[in-house]
């Protein structure tokens, strides 16, 4: 017999990733935004929780692993471009540039470290173990020279040490 209960609800969730944005911090994060965008993409929107503070002229764009989701962010927002698979993996957007970006990626979870693409230009490939720095590398890559990205992250990447210290001196020092 399995546990339905909250509980194992929600760490079945932690252990996919999946993560619920709720609309106050949306908004909050949108208001961090120098200026209302043309264009706005969330790397790893779900359902379309922080695109939907949007208005209905400004262009979303989304990818997310979770299929079902992007199917509701579909219908849930108007002016949406959406794709299903792992950002990191296969970026639906990557020859797409934005002028704004919001996130909330998963904290620290896996994936499979490559050298590819745009992770070829970064000093160092974030550890298989932690993917925080595999986003913000990826978001990076996709914003306009002007573009501005408002980003939730896990208050390790910081402090932590090894791969994301020297990622998190190259990003400081490329400013």
């Amino acid at each position: 017999m399995s546990d339905y209960s909250i509980a194992t609800i929600r760490q079945g969730f932690k252990e996919r990733g999946i993560f619920y944005t709720p609309p106050e911090l949306a908004e909050m994060l949108k208001n961090l935004l120098p200026s209302e965008p043309r264009r706005v993409y969330d790397p790893t929107c779900g359902r379309g929780n922080l695109l939907r503070v949007f208005g209905d002229h400004v262009e979303k764009f989304g990818q997310d692993i979770d299929a079902e989701a992007v199917a509701d962010a579909s219908t849930r927002l108007v002016n949406f471009h959406g794709a299903v698979g792992d950002v990191l993996a296969n970026p639906a957007f990557i020859d797409e540039r934005f002028d704004a970006i919001v996130a909330n990626p998963p904290f620290s979870v896996k994936w499979q470290e490559t050298r590819d693409g745009i992770f070829a230009f970064v000093p160092e490939v974030p550890s298989r173990s932690k993917a925080d720095y595999a986003f913000l590398i990826h978001i990076l890559w996709m914003l306009t020279d002007d573009g501005t990205a408002v980003v939730l992250n896990s208050p390790g990447i910081g402090y932590r040490g090894g791969r994301e210290a020297t990622i998190r001196r190259w990003m400081i020092e490329q400013n």
